[in-house]
């Protein structure tokens, strides 16, 4: 958890003080000025707790005991034990495994133990399956880790070959330690199925570690193969914990989605990500924490995009040159917390964020957006926000956007951010219940550049003078503002 620090702790209890709406005469005034004193951070209204994340204790379990059976599984859709595959009847797997295998498809399947590559190799005795390959192993076929069952990469290397539909699927637990497994097709790069690649894919009640290893061109823009996948089968029932994901020391590249994770337990951090087709981390109704990532060159889409009940915290990432947001939150129900990220020229917005309600709480910290495509951070329909202490710089847009479809829409606090280099106005905000402001720098350019946009201009000169009291906080309700020119606000706080 960041260290908020007295200022910023006494932002937010402020913020916490003034969320409940005023009372009396005062409901009648548009904006008023709040002190912001140690007094009022004291008072006894507790400060929303930051967002869990999921702790290494997490992932932590006994490897199964004594040496795993393998066999071959034949893949009759649902049946059989085979549900795992069936998501891929249509997505080429299938096709790409009919180009190699004559008879009806196979996988090879692991159970009741631990196995590594060279064990494993010895077991198949079958080069069609499983045989060396430069300075590791080519796998041929689809492999299956049952529940009870591990499968352990470590100090290995391991070629999946796109020929012949070669793909993990995990219900047990997949060890990757100082391992590299990357897809292969051939020395022409030409597949049996056209846009294949091997994939990851690891079901709920399943663990998967990825440690000090790389992740080589794996992936395709399919359903559940885009990457390293995890998910919950609609054939999997609620008793069954949600899939973990514990990425540390990594490097993924050359992926269409390097992690592709929905109602799952996921831990990364200290791991790079580069040259990604779709995202490098597309994670939804997960328990997360993110942290001290480096994401580089994603074609297509955001960095980072995190949907649904995610809870946890995105924290001190570097996230460069993305095909349009770095961070994307969207349809956000849990609470989330963004912080000390450094995000620098993505093609659109750094931050955007869309269509998050009232059900989690969304703090922004101290992140620094560096030359955006549009906006620094572009919110639609949000119903409540923090953004405190962010640095953003050299934004062609607005450096913070926040619009509601219609008026009286939520709750946003912008407290102690530094703002410059922008092209538009600094700030917009449209359709805003109630804003809290306080302690932000504003650089404006020469000579008549608007600080304000959107509700907030008309008052833009009261807010700007207001500003200038010294510990002072400035609460505005911009659709209580009457027709005529507002009265001038008193430049003294209320006494503490």
């Amino acid at each position: 958890m960041p260290d908020l620090g007295s200022r910023a702790r006494r932002w937010l209890l402020l913020a916490a003080l003034t969320a409940t709406p005023l009372a009396g005469a005062e409901q009648a005034q548009p904006l008023h000025l709040l002190s912001g004193s140690e007094q009022q951070a004291e008072l006894r209204h507790l400060l929303a707790e930051l967002p869990a994340a999921p702790t290494a204790e997490q992932f932590a379990s006994r490897l199964p005991a004594g040496r795993a059976s393998v066999s071959r599984l034949t893949l009759f859709s649902a049946q059989s034990g085979s549900w795992p595959f069936e998501p891929f009847v249509h997505n080429g797997l299938f096709r790409s495994i009919a180009g190699y295998q004559a008879a009806h498809p196979q996988a090879l399947r692991i159970s009741g133990g631990r196995i590594d590559l060279a064990q494993l190799h010895k077991a198949v005795g079958n080069p069609a399956i499983l045989r060396p390959h430069k300075d590791g192993y080519l796998l041929s076929y689809p492999l299956l880790i049952a529940a009870d069952a591990a499968l352990l990469v470590d100090n290995a290397n391991l070629y999946l070959n796109a020929n012949s539909g070669a793909a993990l699927i995990n219900q047990g637990q997949l060890r990757l330690r100082h391992a590299l497994v990357q897809g292969w097709s051939g020395e022409h790069a030409e597949t049996a199925e056209p846009g294949f690649r091997p994939f990851i894919m690891a079901w709920a009640g399943s663990l998967t570690l990825v440690e000090h290893s790389t992740l080589s061109r794996l992936g395709y823009n399919a359903h559940l193969a885009r990457g390293l996948g995890v998910a919950r089968s609609r054939e999997q029932g609620p008793s069954v914990p949600p899939g973990r994901l514990w990425v540390h020391d990594s490097l993924f590249d050359e992926l269409s989605t390097a992690v592709d994770a929905s109602a799952a337990l996921v831990r990364i951090e200290d791991s790079r990500f580069e040259r990604l087709q779709q995202y490098a981390l597309d994670l939804n109704d997960s328990q997360l924490a993110v942290l001290s990532n480096r994401i580089d060159q994603v074609r297509n889409h955001s960095g980072i995009r995190v949907r649904g009940r995610s809870q946890g915290r995105l924290e001190d990432n570097v996230i460069s040159a993305t095909g349009k947001a770095g961070i994307e939150v969207s349809e956000q129900r849990g609470d989330l917390l963004i912080a000390g990220n450094l995000l620098g020229i993505p093609t659109g917005s750094a931050i955007q964020l869309r269509d998050s309600g009232s059900e989690g709480r969304l703090l922004l910290l101290r992140n620094h957006i560096l030359h955006s495509g549009y906006s620094g951070i572009d919110a639609h329909n949000v119903r409540q926000a923090h953004v405190l202490e962010n640095r953003i710089d050299a934004s062609p847009e607005y450096a913070i956007s926040f619009r509601h479809p219609a008026p009286g829409g939520g709750r946003l606090v912008l407290v102690g951010n530094h703002l410059g280099g922008i092209g538009k106005a600094l700030i917009r905000v449209e359709g805003q219940e109630s804003l809290l402001l306080g302690d932000n720098h504003l650089q404006l350019a020469p000579p008549n550049q608007q600080a304000l946009a959107g509700d907030l201009l008309p008052l833009q000169s009261l807010l700007l003078d207001a500003a200038r009291a010294p510990g002072c906080f400035i609460e505005v309700r911009p659709a209580l503002r009457r027709k005529g020119p507002p009265e001038p606000a008193p430049m003294s706080c209320p006494p503490g």
